[in-house]
C-alpha cells in the first residue's frame, strides 16, 4: 500500500519519496554544470550563495559533494532554532534560511568526513542561481539526466506534491503522531 490509512494501492505510477537517493542526481547535475564551465568543483559556495556567513575559510562545491564541509545537519539547526523538524514540511528555500544561521562550521573544510544532507539541499540552490534563466532543479534534471536516457519521469516532484508513502507519513511531534497531512508550513 503506498498509504495504509488511506487504503491507496501502489501502482506503476506512484510517486516516492527518493530520500538519500536523490543525493546521486544532485551530485550528477553539479558534475554536468562543471563539465560545461559553469561552475568550478573548487569554488566558494559563497560565490553563488552569498547569504552563507563567512566561515572564515572557503566551503567549496567539492567539499559539499564529499562531506567534508562541516556543515551541521539542517534538522539539527532547525531543533537549535526551536523548530521540530517533523512538525513543518520544509521546502530548499526554508532549508537555505536554517542552513544560513549556522555562524560556525562543526571543524575546518575538508579537514574531516560528517554526513549531512544540508549541503545537498543547497546544491539545488546553487544550480538555479547559476543558470538564472527560471530553471528549477527538477526541470533542469529531467532535461538533463532522465529524458536523454528515454526516461521521462517526473523524479523530483516536490517533496509532498502528491502522497506519501508510508512509514514517512507518520509524523511525530513532541512524541505525539501527528495525522499525515497534518504537517504545517513554517517561514524562517
Amino acid at each position: 500500500m503506498a498509504h495504509l490509512e488511506r487504503a491507496v494501492p501502489i501502482h506503476a505510477d506512484t510517486a516516492f519519496e527518493s530520500g538519500s537517493v536523490a543525493k546521486e542526481f544532485t551530485a550528477t547535475v553539479l558534475l554536468l554544470l562543471a563539465q560545461q564551465d559553469k561552475i568550478s568543483l573548487d569554488d566558494p559556495l559563497r560565490k553563488y550563495l552569498p547569504e552563507l556567513p563567512d566561515y572564515g575559510a572557503p566551503l567549496t562545491v567539492r567539499h559539499i559533494l564529499s562531506h567534508t564541509g562541516g556543515l551541521r545537519e539542517w534538522r539539527l539547526v532547525a531543533r537549535l532554532s526551536s523548530t521540530t523538524a517533523w512538525t513543518y514540511v520544509l521546502d530548499n528555500q526554508d532549508l537555505f534560511r536554517i542552513a544560513a544561521k549556522q555562524r560556525a562550521l562543526d571543524f575546518d573544510s575538508g579537514t574531516a568526513y560528517s554526513y549531512a544532507k544540508t549541503g545537498f539541499n543547497l546544491a539545488s540552490l546553487l544550480l538555479e542561481r547559476v543558470l538564472n534563466n527560471g530553471t528549477t532543479f527538477q526541470e533542469f534534471t529531467k532535461k538533463a539526466i532522465f529524458v536523454p536516457f528515454g526516461d521521462d519521469p517526473n523524479p523530483m516532484a516536490g517533496r509532498h506534491s502528491r502522497h506519501r508513502p508510508e512509514p514517512s507519513a507518520c509524523q511525530f511531534s513532541q512524541g505525539r503522531r501527528l495525522n499525515p497531512g497534518h504537517a504545517r508550513r513554517k517561514r524562517f
